[in-house]
């Protein structure tokens, strides 16, 4: 299961493991830009859906959040 944000041409995709993804929003084909592990994300799932805002991604996993620039 994996939350999901749209922007830029990209898709956010945060599985409920603490994988934080970029993959092309691409209907033709699954292309993974690149990935990471949340910082901390333990072994509790991951529900909460990232956010955009002003070029900033916040993501959020148990009781911690991070804020990432994600501006070009």
């Amino acid at each position: 299961s994996a939350a999901i944000v749209p922007a830029d041409g990209h898709l956010y995709v945060q599985w409920e493991n603490g994988v934080l993804a970029l993959v092309k929003a691409d209907p033709a084909a699954f292309e993974e830009v690149s990935y990471f592990q949340i910082p901390d994300s333990g072994d509790n799932p991951c529900w909460a859906h990232p956010v955009i805002v002003d070029g900033m991604l916040y993501v959020r996993d148990g009781d911690n959040m991070f804020c990432y620039d994600i501006r070009k």
